[in-house]
């Protein structure tokens, strides 16, 4: 633990618990998959429709994609391997102060750093920026806002880990851009968006619910697999 994530922790968490309404608020929206993949992850389709959208920018749609899986797997080895931080609810040194309609007994036992939302969001706006600029933008600057400050309020990230988690987003998102790593990842996508569609949209669909939703119904489906091989 650092100044700066203890100073800008003591700012936030100082306009915990003054209003009722507020703290529901933001709790809300830090917890809503819809508020957060839901608004996100349709820019990728509306960005593929677009009446002015290309091949080379549908290439670069897809590479995103790929980059924010790619993302999120870098994110959850990190915490896995990088040694254990407690998230700022359950860090007894902090004295931090829950706000009002938060279930702290979520995440609890997970490693905070690096923030895998912060991985995987900045990843997809970064791609969008460079798909569409104005596009990108709104998606950068909700982002950062709607998801990732709200995670500093409700005790679930220090300040460092959405600022590591901004910075690796960032520079997965840009580096899969790049004309060979483009090239060798989405060859053939346009090839079989062209030549089977039906098979094509279908598995667009499903891949990109499940981002929208952060593969919640993966991560239960899993779960209870483990839970049924336990038995035996």
């Amino acid at each position: 633990m650092n100044d700066i994530d203890m100073s800008i922790l003591r700012m936030f968490n100082s306009i915990a618990h003054q209003s009722i309404v507020f703290d529901k608020s933001v709790v809300c929206l830090e917890g809503s998959n819809l508020l957060k993949g839901g608004i996100i992850v349709p820019l990728l389709w509306w960005l593929w429709f677009d009446k002015n959208n290309n091949d080379n920018n549908k290439v670069c749609l897809a590479s995103t994609i790929v980059a924010s899986l790619v993302a999120i797997a870098i994110a959850r080895t990190f915490a896995l391997i990088l040694p254990y931080r407690s998230r700022p609810v359950f860090n007894s040194a902090i004295n931090f102060q829950a706000p009002y309609g938060l279930d702290v007994n979520i995440l609890d036992g997970w490693s905070s750093f690096p923030s895998d939302h912060a991985v995987f969001f900045f990843t997809l706006a970064s791609g969008l920026f460079l798909a569409n600029r104005l596009v990108g933008s709104f998606a950068l600057v909700y982002t950062f806002f709607a998801i990732c400050l709200p995670r500093i309020y409700v005790g679930h990230h220090f300040p460092t880990d959405i600022i590591a988690g901004i910075f690796l987003g960032v520079c997965i998102g840009c580096v899969t851009q790049n004309i060979r790593i483009r090239q060798i990842i989405t060859d053939h996508v346009l090839i079989w968006e062209k030549t089977k569609p039906n098979h094509f949209y279908a598995y667009f669909f499903f891949l990109t619910a499940q981002m929208s939703f952060l593969f919640d119904s993966v991560r239960i489906l899993a779960i209870k697999v483990a839970n049924i091989l336990n038995l035996y």
